[in-house]
C-alpha cells in the first residue's frame, strides 16, 4: 500500500517533499468487515460491526514508540470526526482540523502520561 500526505497536511506540519510517502503492506482483510495494515512501523486495524441502526466501525492503531500516542491520538480523534462529517454530507474545513489536532494532543498527552 501506498500513503500520500495532501500538500495542504505536509505544509501544515512542515515536512519535506521526499517525506511525504510512505509504505504498508495488508495483513488481513474480509471485505466488508475487516482491513488490517501496516504503515510506518504501526499496523492499523479497522472493523466494521452491523449494529440495528447501521455499523460501528472500530479502529485499533498499535505502535512500538510511545512518543506519539498523543499526537497519533488527537490526529484520529479529528480524522474520524471528519469522517463522519464526510459521511453526514457535511462540509469539512482542513485547516480548522490541523488547528483542533494540535490543541488535542495536549489533551491526549494527558491520558497517555510522560512518553
Amino acid at each position: 500500500m501506498r500513503f500520500e500526505l495532501l500538500p495542504e497536511a505536509q505544509a501544515w506540519h512542515g515536512i519535506a517533499d521526499e517525506d511525504m510517502v510512505s509504505y504498508g503492506e495488508i495483513i488481513a482483510v474480509d471485505p466488508p468487515r475487516l482491513l488490517e495494515y501496516t504503515w510506518s512501523g504501526e499496523t492499523l486495524r479497522w472493523e466494521l460491526e452491523p449494529t440495528a441502526d447501521g455499523c460501528r466501525l472500530w479502529l485499533t492503531n498499535v505502535f512500538d514508540d510511545r512518543a506519539i500516542a498523543a499526537d497519533d491520538g488527537a490526529g484520529w480523534h479529528v480524522g474520524l470526526e471528519a469522517l463522519n462529517a464526510a459521511l453526514d454530507g457535511r462540509d469539512i474545513d482542513r485547516r480548522a482540523l490541523f488547528e483542533r489536532a494540535d490543541k488535542m494532543s495536549g489533551t491526549y498527552a494527558c491520558l497517555f502520561g510522560p512518553g
